[in-house]
């Protein structure tokens, strides 16, 4: 069974739209802005080694700097 648009819960939809800007950001992931709007405010992202960043602003200033260093250090 098919399931239309229209049919689908809230989480459903969103969860669709999350995947498709993803899809869409992830190639040129650090070479352009992705999409943040599909992120909570309250974001929080914990890094393997403990640095834990809390708050879509911070996340935001985060992967800009993750970015710029992939610039400096000439991944592309």
């Amino acid at each position: 069974m098919v399931t239309t648009d229209t049919e689908k819960e809230p989480f459903e939809l969103h969860e669709d739209r999350a995947i498709d800007t993803r899809q869409k950001d992830y190639p040129r992931i650090l070479m352009e802005t992705p999409d943040f709007s599909i992120y909570d405010p309250e974001i929080e992202f914990v890094d393997p080694s403990g640095v834990e960043v809390t708050g879509l602003r911070k996340y935001k200033a985060a992967f800009g700097l993750i970015a710029l260093a992939a610039v400096c250090y000439g991944v592309w």
